[in-house]
C-alpha cells in the first residue's frame, strides 16, 4: 500500500520532476476506478463517483495534493493521519466528495 505520507515525501524529492513510478502507480488507481466504475453501471449498480471527463494522472496528483494540503490545516497529528491513509482510499474519497453522482 502506497501510503498518502509517503506519496507526499516521494512527490517532494521529485520536485519539478514527477516520479514516473508513481505516475505508472497513480494512472493504475485510475484505470482500476474507471474499471470499477464501468462494472458497477453495467451491472445495474450504483456508480462510485460520476465525473464527465477520464481520469488521468494530474487529477490524481491533484487530489492527493490538496487532501495533504487539507490536512496540514487541521493542525491535528496529521503525519500518523497520512502514514496509515492509503493513496487509493484517499483518492476514491475525494473523487465520491467532488464528483457525487446526483
Amino acid at each position: 500500500m502506497l501510503s498518502l505520507r509517503r506519496f507526499e515525501l516521494l512527490d517532494q524529492l521529485s520536485g519539478t520532476r514527477e516520479s514516473s513510478e508513481i505516475n505508472a502507480y497513480l494512472a493504475a488507481v485510475a484505470d482500476t476506478l474507471e474499471i470499477t466504475n464501468t462494472v458497477l453501471a453495467s451491472s445495474g449498480k450504483p456508480k462510485l463517483f460520476c465525473t464527465d471527463t477520464p481520469l488521468d494522472v494530474p487529477l490524481m496528483r491533484r487530489l492527493l495534493r490538496e487532501r495533504i494540503a487539507f490536512l496540514a490545516k487541521l493542525g491535528q497529528d496529521t503525519e500518523a493521519i497520512k502514514a496509515r491513509s492509503g493513496v487509493v482510499i484517499v483518492v476514491l474519497q475525494a473523487l465520491r466528495e467532488k464528483y457525487p453522482c446526483r
